[in-house]
């Protein structure tokens, strides 16, 4: 049997501004600090912690990591975002 879990409002709208930061990431094509203003953080630095905490890596990291995965290339140890 399948569990369901239940999320409360505060974790949903997490979620969600989590995951279109994560889509625009990918996009390649907004800043770190665009980012966070558009999915609502009043500061880079809230944005960035918030991010880490919900993906265990930071922005960068992320972006890194799966752009690699999709592309099929290694990652550039010496990028730093």
């Amino acid at each position: 049997m399948h569990s369901v879990k239940l999320l409360t409002y505060a974790q949903l709208i997490r979620k969600l501004r989590m995951e279109q930061a994560a889509d625009m990431l990918l996009q390649e094509k907004y800043s770190v600090e665009t980012i966070g203003s558009t999915v609502g953080y009043a500061d880079t630095s809230s944005f960035c912690r918030a991010f880490a905490a919900y993906y265990k890596m930071t922005p960068g990291e992320y972006a890194e990591t799966q752009l690699h995965e999709t592309r099929g290339q290694t990652p550039c140890l010496a990028h730093n975002s």
